[in-house]
């Protein structure tokens, strides 16, 4: 039973890894798209890591055995408008032909809210490939609980 208990956090640890390279890489098609579009300083929230250490008695030190993040951030960027100087708050996903709300986790959606509400304007931004991206202006109209975005719905 120990062992597959110990397979199961292992296929566990790689599909989070394995989420967390797809999830940076879209961040990355996401900022240039962002900069493509003439949004300035965009920039990525930073995310603070609780550093998890293991004492190792072979080499009488500790070794860094894993990292969960400290609290959850509020989106994947931010920028500034071109021309109007205004913030800019990004929240980036990855799917393939639809976003459901439930996509969404709800500290992302209260932050979206909440700086939409400020002044601020918001950007959810899809990232298909590489050359399929698109931003849609928040709140998207239609979308809420129980709802889902499709790709050819969005102007």
């Amino acid at each position: 039973m120990e062992i597959q208990e110990e397979y199961k956090k292992l296929q566990r640890s790689e599909t989070s890894r394995r989420n967390a390279k797809r999830g940076n890489k879209t961040e990355e098609i996401a900022g240039r798209y962002l900069k493509s579009l003439g949004f300035l300083f965009v920039e990525p929230i930073e995310r603070a890591w609780i550093i998890i250490r293991k004492y190792d008695p072979k080499r009488k030190k500790s070794r860094i055995t894993g990292a969960v993040p400290k609290k959850k951030v509020s989106g994947d960027f931010t920028a500034i408008e071109p021309g109007t100087g205004r913030y800019v708050h990004i929240e980036v996903k990855s799917m393939h032909d639809k976003i459901m709300w439930s996509n969404l986790e709800p500290h992302q959606i209260e932050a979206l809210n909440d700086k939409h509400k400020a002044g601020a304007l918001c950007l959810l931004v899809w990232v298909r490939s590489p050359i399929e991206i698109k931003a849609m202006e928040w709140p998207v109209f239609g979308f809420g609980p129980r709802k889902s975005v499709k790709w050819d719905d969005i102007k």
